[in-house]
C-alpha cells in the first residue's frame, strides 16, 4: 500500500512543507499466515515449532501413512520434515535446501543411492531407523557435513564400505545409532 503525505514543519522563521512520496507500508505475516502459503500433498501437513528459548520458529512439514513414493519436493523454509510410514523403497534424492532435521523412518526404505543428501547442507539430524537398508556405500552421505545425529537402527544392515562414517565425510557427526541393524 502506498501512501502520499505532506508534512508540515514548523520552524522559528515560519512553515515549511515537505511532502513524502512513495512510501510503502506493509506489516510482516505471521508464522500461521507463512504456514498456509506453503505446498503440501494432501496427506501432510504444516505447524510450527520454538526452540527452547522460544526466539526461533522452525516451519515443520509432517507427512504420515500418505503412501508416498518419494520425499515431497518444493517445501521453502521447512526446516524439519518428518514423512513416516509411507512407501518410499527407494530413496533417490531429497531436494529440501533448508532443512536441518529430516526423518524418513518406518517407510521400507531398500536402497539410498549416491548423493541422495548432497544438497542437504544445513542438515544436522537424520533419522532414518525402521527401514529396510541393506547396505550403505562411500557415495550415500556425501554432503552432509553439518550432520551431527544419524539414526540407523532397527534396518537390516549388511554392508558397510569402508570409511562411510569418517570425519571427511561427516565431520562433525558426534551420534550414531546402528542398533539392531
Amino acid at each position: 500500500m502506498n501512501i502520499h503525505f505532506t508534512v508540515i514543519l514548523t520552524t522559528l522563521w515560519g512553515y515549511a512543507a515537505c511532502t513524502v512520496t512513495n512510501s510503502t507500508f506493509s506489516r510482516e505475516k505471521t508464522d500461521e499466515e507463512k504456514c498456509t502459503k506453503i505446498t503440501l500433498p494432501d496427506t501432510c501437513t504444516c505447524s510450527i515449532e520454538t526452540d527452547e528459548e522460544n526466539t526461533y520458529h522452525h516451519f515443520k512439514a509432517t507427512c504420515l501413512n500418505g503412501n508416498l513414493t518419494e520425499v515431497p519436493e518444493s517445501l521453502p523454509n521447512v526446516t524439519i520434515i518428518r514423512v513416516q510410514f509411507n512407501q518410499i523403497t527407494v530413496l533417490e534424492t531429497v531436494h529440501q535446501w533448508t532443512v536441518q532435521d529430516l526423518t524418513l523412518s518406518n517407510n521400507g526404505i531398500r536402497l539410498i543411492k549416491d548423493g541422495a543428501f548432497k544438497k542437504l547442507q544445513q542438515l544436522k539430524t537424520l533419522r532414518l531407523s525402521y527401514n529396510e537398508i541393506t547396505g550403505l556405500h562411500s557415495g550415500t552421505f556425501i554432503g552432509l557435513s553439518n550432520l551431527g545425529q544419524l539414526n540407523l537402527d532397527n534396518n537390516r544392515i549388511y554392508e558397510l564400505e569402508d570409511f562411510i562414517f569418517s570425519g571427511s565425510t561427516m565431520p562433525k557427526l558426534r551420534h550414531l545409532n546402528l542398533r539392531n541393524s
